[in-house]
């Protein structure tokens, strides 16, 4: 999985107001409550991918082609024989 984007509604101040409402949170908390949310979608990610049976990998450099990536990691899968 590769996640990239935003999410829009959080991109402007009556978005991030109402948000923070919703939650019960204070603009000065939202730093501490986005690094914990992003924390549990990546553990939460991960389980899911595991109990599929796929592949984890992290990948640090920004300049690796992560579509390259996963197509040589495919074929590779498919030489041995894997099923998607």
């Amino acid at each position: 999985m590769v996640f990239r984007g935003c999410i829009r509604t959080l991109t402007f101040a009556l978005g991030m107001a109402k948000y923070l409402q919703r939650i019960g949170g204070l603009l000065k908390d939202f730093g501490e409550h986005a690094q914990v949310m992003t924390e549990q979608l990546i553990v939460r990610s991960i389980q899911c991918a595991k109990q599929c049976g796929c592949l984890v990998e992290y990948i640090t450099s920004p300049t690796l082609s992560k579509e390259d990536h996963v197509r040589a990691i495919a074929v590779a899968c498919d030489k041995a024989g894997w099923s998607w």
